[in-house]
């Protein structure tokens, strides 16, 4: 058996979480102490955006496990009230 895929899967949640720390504490230094709080958001929205893009397009799955769903999209909206 090898090991390699769930070290891969185990590492890059691992890093995923540090981006996600780290992208909060970033923003809190451009809001309070640089006050470029919009430029900020944008280049955040721009390259989590484009991370997500390149991880879908290597592997569609990645949007199951992450939650989008067919199965569970009509009781998700209507319990939203769409």
């Amino acid at each position: 058996m090898r090991a390699e895929p769930y070290q891969s899967s185990r590492r890059r949640s691992i890093g995923e979480i540090v981006a996600v720390v780290a992208t909060g504490l970033v923003f809190l230094f451009f809001e309070n102490v640089l006050n470029l709080k919009l430029p900020f958001l944008a280049l955040c929205i721009a390259g989590w955006s484009i991370y997500i893009g390149l991880r879908v397009v290597r592997d569609r799955r990645v949007l199951r496990e992450w939650g989008f769903r067919k199965d569970t999209l009509r009781a998700s909206a209507a319990a939203c009230g769409i």
